[in-house]
């Protein structure tokens, strides 16, 4: 993990890769992250939304760029805040190892 994201020096991400699932699994692990796909728009709303999500991935070779472009602007003119009953959420799945 990056020593500034581990410091609490950087807000979130954006990654563009070509598969997301083993990006998604490693991100996930980190409790610091929450990390989402984006498929589309709405997607990317109701991951900031339902669980403050901070980092965006995008599979690039599936979206266009004016959808990459409403998904990167959504992420990027928020301020992700986790809801209370989601962070209660997280904190018990951290416990399960």
């Amino acid at each position: 993990m990056s020593p500034l994201l581990r410091a609490g020096q950087v807000r979130g991400g954006v990654l563009f890769v070509r598969s997301a699932a083993r990006v998604m699994c490693y991100a996930n692990r980190c409790a610091s992250l929450r990390a989402v796909v984006g498929t589309c728009g709405e997607a990317v709303e109701e991951g900031i939304n339902e669980l403050g999500a901070n980092v965006l991935v995008i599979e690039y070779p599936h979206v266009g760029p004016s959808a990459m472009e409403a998904m990167v602007d959504r992420m990027v003119s928020r301020d992700p805040a986790v809801p209370a009953a989601t962070q209660r959420d997280l904190a018990d799945l951290h416990r399960c190892g």
